[in-house]
């Protein structure tokens, strides 16, 4: 088990073999590509500190010593040429574009063939394929668009008199996934610095929440402790509790997971994050002694 990180904290640390120091973003020379199919040249900014490499080269190394042949690249943009080539004549052709196209243009959008690189500067094709589908044929048999449609039947738990209300569970600004590394930076906590549950006011009323006070969300798989934030930017009957609070933190009170369900979408896999049938109470203290 290898694992290349740039921090020392991540959970999947303590499952290693071997940890390898890797560079950062900014300490490495590559491209990225967003959802848009835009690809961006990165340029590198900062050497990378003590034995820290780019994840190309650690890959490259790590290959070499296994006795793989083919990983000798001289440089990174050896490596996009290489992808590049591979697409040749697919529906995601990036074949004409290279290490100084992105250099010179920055970024260009997929596809990005022989014909957007012989387009004029002042051509809007030299920056590639702004829109897919326009001619409307598409990479289906008959060229039409084929579109999957659903029943309006909630597959979801059902709501219950013990259960009537709905969580959905999400992000942040400032946070990302369960905060791995985020969390750890003292900055990001300044917008919100710990879980909440945001509640209609109404639906606080009912229960005899107020702003702040601590509550607790139970489902049929288990509970969290959080405070209550009552808004009106929610609607009535459901919650919202943000997922990011959890192990990592060494604390299972704020866990979003102690209370989604397990269940999974047939086709595209996606857990069932955003609809548990939940109730919230005012947390009682267990009387002591």
């Amino acid at each position: 088990m290898v694992v290349q990180e740039v921090s020392h904290k991540p959970e999947t640390l303590q499952y290693a073999d071997v940890v390898l120091p890797a560079a950062s973003w900014a300490e490495k020379e590559g491209t990225m590509t967003n959802a848009e199919r835009r690809v961006s040249y990165l340029n590198k900014i900062t050497d990378a500190p003590g034995e820290a490499l780019p994840d190309a080269e650690i890959i490259c190394r790590f290959a070499q010593k296994m006795g793989f042949a083919g990983f000798d690249y001289n440089h990174v943009s050896e490596i996009f040429a290489e992808h590049a080539a591979l697409t040749r004549g697919t529906h995601i052709d990036i074949s004409a574009l290279n290490y100084n196209v992105l250099r010179e243009k920055l970024t260009v959008q997929w596809p990005y063939t022989a014909a957007h690189a012989n387009a004029g500067r002042d051509n809007e094709a030299s920056l590639g394929t702004k829109r897919l589908f326009t001619d409307h044929q598409f990479y289906t048999v008959s060229k039409k668009a084929i579109i999957h449609s659903f029943d309006d039947l909630n597959r979801s738990e059902p709501l219950s008199p013990d259960f009537p209300l709905i969580l959905t569970t999400g992000r942040i600004r400032d946070q990302w996934h369960t905060m791995s590394k985020t969390g750890k930076v003292n900055k990001l906590k300044q917008h919100i610095s710990s879980a909440f549950l945001e509640i209609h006011p109404d639906d606080a009323l009912q229960r005899g929440i107020q702003e702040n006070a601590l509550v607790v969300i139970k489902s049929s798989r288990g509970e969290v402790q959080v405070k209550a934030k009552l808004s009106e930017d929610i609607k009535k009957g459901v919650v919202f509790l943000p997922m990011h609070w959890g192990k990592v933190l060494n604390s299972d009170l704020n866990r979003a997971n102690n209370v989604t369900n397990n269940l999974l979408d047939p086709k595209s896999k996606e857990p069932d994050f955003k609809f548990t049938a939940v109730e919230v109470s005012l947390y009682k203290k267990p009387e002591q002694k």
